[in-house]
């Protein structure tokens, strides 16, 4: 099993997006996903720099700020190189429906990151939770699980209980 740091998994899981968004439920779902792949595409890069742009301000606060983070991070994937891990590729699934409530748009995001490591590839199967305060136009997303669930709650207590977060998985391909 990868062990990798929690706060780089946290922060890889969490970011915020710009786009302008109509109210349709289509293009609300279409820029969440759209979104989610800008920062996908971040990750990659290792553009930590440009990433914690895009983190949920709540969250980045909970870790200890921006230039935390970026160290956190840069560090993090340096070891992750060092002992023959690297992340080769990031996708997301179809939204979930949109939740509006508490002034706020809301849905959970499948995620996908394939994972090198000196064992083998493994495919890391987890959730995001998307969150917009501004009706569909800034999103941020925080990588969740059904155990983590409760405590992004204290984090961000405006997430509904309505979102059903499924549980993660790991795959080893070859």
């Amino acid at each position: 099993m990868i062990k990798l740091p929690a706060i780089v998994l946290l922060a890889l899981g969490s970011l915020t997006a710009t786009a302008q968004v109509s109210h349709s439920s289509a293009a609300i779902s279409r820029a969440v996903s759209e979104q989610a792949d800008r920062m996908g595409k971040l990750m990659l890069a290792k553009d930590f720099v440009g990433f914690v742009k895009y983190m949920n301000a709540d969250v980045l606060k909970m870790i200890g700020g921006k230039e935390k983070v970026i160290t956190t991070m840069r560090s993090g994937t340096t070891d992750m190189k060092k002992k023959g891990f690297s992340f080769n590729s990031v996708t997301f699934g179809k939204p979930s429906a949109i939740i509006d409530t508490a002034g706020t748009l809301q849905c959970i995001l499948p995620e996908q990151l394939r994972i090198h490591s000196p064992q083998g590839d493994m495919i890391n199967h987890t959730s995001l939770f998307a969150l917009s305060k501004d009706n569909g136009k800034t999103w941020t997303f925080t990588e969740v699980n059904p155990e983590l669930q409760s405590q992004l709650r204290q984090i961000v207590p405006v997430m509904s209980s309505k979102l059903k977060v499924p549980p993660g998985r790991k795959e080893q391909v070859k």
